[in-house]
């Protein structure tokens, strides 16, 4: 009797698994819409992946998804790791570091052409002395975000503007840097001039601040 239900059972067991492959080949095969496949439960599995990644805060493995699709000419290898390395490394966490910090990695993400990456080009280095000048001034970085990315159809550009926002830390004064940048494959390129918004802040810092990242003649 004992053997008997067993042997029920490991065939109960079996159709259910012969179901499950069945249903899981027509979605594979037919791929009608909200029906599983082994390629549905296969995606499900490393989106759940790359959602713990992202919890645990290892973004080294999270970044090891991250692809682009290669143009038609003129695609090189190692961009994606260039992309890669710019989303592990955070342009507004690394800003927002406390007095002392050493910004020196911020240089490399802002450019004359985002598209570019030239050893002429000393935005970066540029905007690095200037931030760390106003923050030694008693001038303090409390907030920086970035809008949403905007996609030209005519330009064929991605667009986004960086806000910082400084505190006086002597006067009690602050404003509102709104800088354009063209989003491109090594970084941002300021586009346009920025906008400053103060209250009651000192035109020497405010002019600093306006020229963080202007784009000074070789």
């Amino acid at each position: 009797m004992g053997c008997k239900i067993f042997v029920d059972l490991c065939k109960f067991i079996m159709m259910i698994f012969l179901g499950i492959v069945l249903v899981l080949t027509y979605g594979q095969i037919q791929k009608p819409e909200g029906c599983a496949s082994f390629e549905t439960i296969f995606a499900q599995f490393e989106a759940n992946k790359l959602c713990n990644y992202f919890i645990d805060g290892d973004m080294d493995k999270l970044t090891a998804y991250i692809h682009i699709f290669p143009p038609t000419d003129g695609y090189q290898k190692d961009w994606e790791n260039d992309l890669r390395n710019q989303v592990a490394d955070s342009l507004t966490s690394i800003l927002c570091q406390k007095k002392g910090a050493d910004y020196s990695v911020l240089s490399k993400y802002f450019h004359k052409d985002a598209n570019r990456n030239s050893k002429k080009d000393t935005l970066g280095k540029d905007f690095v002395t200037k931030l760390t000048a106003l923050l030694s001034n008693q001038i303090i970085l409390t907030d920086a975000v970035f809008t949403p990315y905007e996609y030209n159809s005519k330009t064929k550009k991605l667009s986004t503007c960086l806000m910082l926002r400084f505190e006086n830390s002597r006067t009690n004064s602050s404003g509102i840097l709104y800088q354009p940048f063209i989003v491109g494959l090594y970084g941002y390129a300021p586009t346009d001039m920025p906008k400053f918004y103060s209250e009651y802040m000192e035109e020497t810092i405010t002019s600093q601040i306006r020229n963080l990242f202007s784009i000074s003649n070789p």
